[in-house]
C-alpha cells in the first residue's frame, strides 16, 4: 500500500504560483497525492486531473490561528 500524501498550500502559495505547483503534482500522475489549495484558488486549479481537498475559511484576522 502506498502512503497517502496531502500537501496543504495554506496561503504560502497562491494564484499563479499555486497553479504552477499543482501542475507539477499533476505530472506525477499518482492517485495517492492530494493537494489542498486556498479556497480562492479552487476554480483555477480544479481543471487539473488531481485529487483536491478544499480548505475551510474562518472569520478571523490574519495570523497563526490554526
Amino acid at each position: 500500500m502506498e502512503p497517502l500524501i496531502i500537501v496543504n498550500f495554506k496561503l504560502y502559495v497562491h494564484g499563479k504560483d499555486a497553479l504552477e505547483l499543482a501542475k507539477e503534482f499533476s505530472k506525477l500522475n499518482k492517485n495517492n497525492i492530494i493537494i489542498a489549495p486556498a479556497v480562492a484558488d479552487l476554480s483555477l486549479i480544479s481543471a487539473l486531473k488531481l485529487n483536491i481537498f478544499s480548505q475551510h475559511m474562518d472569520a478571523v484576522e490574519d495570523g497563526a490561528f490554526t
